[in-house]
């Protein structure tokens, strides 16, 4: 039960934000996250109307609760039927703990709020728990859920955009606050610990619904793409003003590429370059998922052309780094869209050539002194012109023992990215919180990478279509019968994913032994028709 560990770490995080100089008792933020993980939970599982033995005993089991059907139907299911239920809001919990911790990092060159994210990512895992936990689970369940996570997702990319205010973060803006509130006792089975033992007391206790829209009755029916005829979310998009609004529709006007603002003052090499810069980002933009990353290159585009056009109009301009760290976990893109940056940084004239040489501390630490800044030189010359791709940068630093030649590498890597900054940029990559440390423990590190991209895990819904993309391009067709089954497979590979989950080459792995119990399949049942030979059918799941 991966998730369980996930929720665990999320509720560690929960106590930072506690007690002294916090809204909080200690314990009751926990009980206010819990709550927000079992509503998420209750609401995705009953949309089908039902709650089956199945998912009420993962809730119960989940929070270690005791309580009937009917006991969780008296407190969750009037949100199922609310025009803007739960599942199309930021829990206040999260919101809190993302308030908090952008005070602490206000002041902070590089902004990645660790703790909010730990609550973001155990609420999704566990989200997909609750939804493969049987065998009923139906697509709109996944689309709901992956609504809510992009919300969330949405407001936390915000808030680590250093060009945003943080005052449009401020805990006030989302009413988290101790109040007096009179309703009927919660039962102890039910809830958690004493926050809410003290309703229908009189006495003080946070109340995240406190605005009175959660009891007040409202059975619309919940909303799904067959019956609202929405264009855009399934459920609708929540109004969440700049912090939202800032991360949705197009990515900006970089694909307009200009060197001149009159067109016929372009030359044929700026003409070419402006085709094949608008063909580049066209890829990225079309790649599944990678919604962040797609807004932070266009960013990176903006400013680049801007820079250049004050250049050429003798504008002064201001000096920045183009070397570039990209955080997440495996299988996110990162490789794929490092080459595209390259081949981005050449039609912008910052390189000469483009290519992509990749590298890890393998091929960078030798055994004996001397040979380790050969190595280095060497990759930096073949770099030259182009992009230097170091993957699990951190295994550089992280070994500390005397004759690790880890530090003379980084050492030998910053003198080269200074002498040959004119055409040389280095791309450094690995997880997040490994990443921080690497970026810490040599002084001229950070100074050099100042821009930060992240990469998120993919979504069970775009892993279902990465899965889909490679059947087609390797001509294969998945039976109609087979589509829901593979959907809640690959949510459920998500459900279980541990910290080294690996996204997309998970699910290209899962790929090839599909297709092995398919070929196993064809022979057992001696087919040889083209129709046979192309289709993927459930048991091949």
């Amino acid at each position: 039960m991966e998730y369980m560990t996930l929720i665990n770490q999320a509720l560690e995080a929960c106590e930072k934000y506690e007690g002294r100089n916090s809204k909080f008792d200690f314990g009751q933020l926990k009980e206010y996250y819990q709550d927000d993980l079992l509503r998420t939970g209750y609401l995705i599982a009953t949309m089908d109307g039902i709650l089956d033995k199945m998912e009420w005993q993962m809730l119960c089991k989940t929070f270690g609760l005791s309580a009937d059907e009917a006991t969780l139907k008296s407190f969750y299911y009037e949100d199922v039927f609310r025009k803007n239920n739960f599942l199309q809001r930021i829990p206040k919990s999260i919101m809190y703990v993302l308030c908090e911790e952008r005070k602490t990092m206000k002041d902070s060159f590089n902004i990645f709020l660790r703790d909010t994210r730990t609550l973001y990512k155990a609420l999704k895992q566990y989200g997909y728990a609750v939804i493969t936990c049987n065998s009923l689970s139906l697509p709109y369940q996944m689309v709901a859920l992956e609504d809510m996570s992009k919300n969330i997702l949405n407001v936390i990319l915000s808030a680590e955009d250093m060009d945003v205010y943080f005052e449009e973060f401020d805990i006030g803006s989302v009413d988290v606050s101790i109040t007096k509130i009179k309703t009927s006792p919660m039962s102890k089975d039910v809830m958690f610990g004493n926050a809410y033992q003290k309703a229908g007391q009189g006495q003080e206790f946070y109340d995240p619904y406190k605005n009175g829209n959660h009891y007040r009755n409202n059975f619309d029916l919940i909303r799904t793409k067959e019956n609202t005829g929405d264009t855009g979310s399934s459920y609708g998009a929540q109004d969440l003003g700049s912090a939202n609004s800032s991360r949705s529709g197009s990515y900006g006007s970089s694909s307009a590429y200009t060197y001149s603002c009159n067109p016929n003052q372009m030359t044929e090499t700026d003409k070419t370059s402006k085709e094949n810069l608008t063909e580049i980002l066209s890829e990225i933009d079309g790649m599944i998922g990678l919604d962040g990353v797609k807004k932070e290159v266009h960013n990176l585009v903006n400013i680049l052309q801007v820079q250049k056009l004050r250049m050429e109009r003798g504008l002064k301009f201001p000096l920045m780094s183009n070397h570039l760290v990209f955080t997440g976990n495996p299988g996110t893109g990162k490789t794929t869209v490092a080459r595209k940056i390259a081949e981005i940084y050449k039609c912008l004239g910052i390189l000469e050539t483009g290519q992509l040489v990749e590298t890890d501390r393998s091929g960078m630490v030798a055994g004996y002194m001397g040979q380790t800044a050969e190595k280095v030189n060497e990759l930096v010359e073949k770099a030259m012109g182009g992009i230097l791709f170091i993957d699990e940068a951190y295994a550089l630093t992280n070994n500390k023992q005397d004759g690790d030649f880890g530090q003379e590498a980084v050492d030998t890597l910053l003198k080269a990215m200074e002498d040959k900054r004119d055409n040389l940029v280095v791309i450094v990559a690995g997880y997040p919180e490994p990443m921080e440390e690497f970026l810490d423990s040599n002084p001229g590190l950070r100074s050099r990478f100042n821009k930060h991209i992240q990469f998120e895990d993919y979504t069970a819904s775009q892993l279902n279509e990465i899965f889909e993309s490679m059947c087609q391009s390797q001509d294969y067709v998945i039976a109609e019968s087979a589509k829901n089954d593979l959907l809640m497979t690959i949510g459920q590979m998500v459900a279980d994913a541990g910290e080294n989950f690996a996204n997309a080459r998970e699910v290209r792995n899962y790929f090839e032994r599909v297709v092995t119990r398919q070929a196993d399949r064809i022979i057992r049942e001696q087919c040889s028709d083209v129709d046979a030979l192309m289709t993927i059918e459930k048991e091949d799941l």
